[in-house]
C-alpha cells in the first residue's frame, strides 16, 4: 500500500524541478510561473512564484512519480505501477463519494457536482518560496509621507566681551601715577627744587625755612 503522505512529498519534490508530473489514471499536476503581483491595494507585492494546477486532460504518463517511488520504496517498476494504480483508484473512489482528498505538502483534490476534478494548492495559489523571496511592503506612488519632525533653531550663545574700554585704562594709569607720586614725593620735591632754583637760592631757602 502506497501512503498518501509519501506521494504528496514526492510530488512536491518533483514539481520543484519539473513543470509537469503525472498522476497516472487521473491527469497531471502542472507548475506555471507567475509574475510579481500587487496586493493590499498597491501597498504590498508578492514576488514572482509558481502556481500549481491539476489538468485532468493531461492523460499521458511521464513516469516521473513511478520512478521516484521505485527509488523511495525499493520495489520493482512493475510492483510500483500496480500499487500506484490501486492508489489512484482509491483516490477516485473517495472523491466520487464526496471526499475531499488532502495530499500532504501539496493541496486538496475534489470532484465538483458536475464531476469536474478541482485542485487547490496548499497555502494559496502562489508559491513564492520557490524563489526564496518574501512578501514586500511598499509605499504607493503619490501617497503623502508623514511630515518630518520640526526642530527648534539653536542660536549660539554670544561670547561675553571682557575687554576693558579706554576709560578704564586711563583711570588705571592716573591711579598708578598718583600712587607713584605719593610714594616718591620726597625725591620728586628735591628734583623739582633743583630744577627751579639755583644752588645759592636753595642754600638761602634752607637757611631761612
Amino acid at each position: 500500500m502506497i501512503e498518501l503522505s509519501v506521494v504528496g512529498t514526492l510530488l512536491r519534490q518533483l514539481l520543484d524541478s519539473h513543470n509537469r508530473v503525472s498522476l497516472p489514471g487521473l491527469g497531471a499536476f502542472v507548475a506555471t510561473g507567475i509574475p510579481a503581483t500587487l496586493i493590499k491595494g498597491g501597498k504590498g507585492m508578492l514576488p514572482p512564484g509558481r502556481r500549481i494546477t491539476f489538468q485532468s486532460a493531461e492523460s499521458w504518463n511521464d513516469g516521473l512519480l513511478e520512478h521516484a517511488l521505485v527509488k523511495h520504496t525499493g520495489l520493482t517498476p512493475e510492483e510500483v505501477k500496480d500499487r500506484l494504480a490501486a492508489f489512484v483508484h482509491r483516490l477516485d473512489t473517495d472523491m466520487r463519494a464526496g471526499v475531499r482528498v488532502e495530499i500532504p505538502a501539496l493541496g486538496v483534490l475534489r470532484l465538483t457536482a458536475d464531476g469536474e476534478l478541482r485542485f487547490a494548492e496548499e497555502g494559496g495559489t502562489t508559491a513564492p518560496e520557490m524563489f526564496g523571496l518574501l512578501e514586500i511592503d511598499m509605499q504607493p506612488v503619490g501617497e503623502e509621507l508623514p511630515p518630518a519632525p520640526e526642530f527648534a533653531a539653536v542660536t549660539p550663545e554670544k561670547k561675553r566681551n571682557y575687554r576693558c574700554p579706554m576709560v578704564c585704562w586711563i583711570l588705571l594709569a592716573l591711579v598708578l601715577l598718583a600712587v607713584g607720586m605719593y610714594i616718591f614725593r620726597r625725591p620728586l620735591e628735591q628734583w623739582l627744587d633743583r630744577m627751579v632754583y639755583t644752588p645759592e637760592e636753595l642754600e638761602y631757602l634752607h637757611q631761612n625755612y
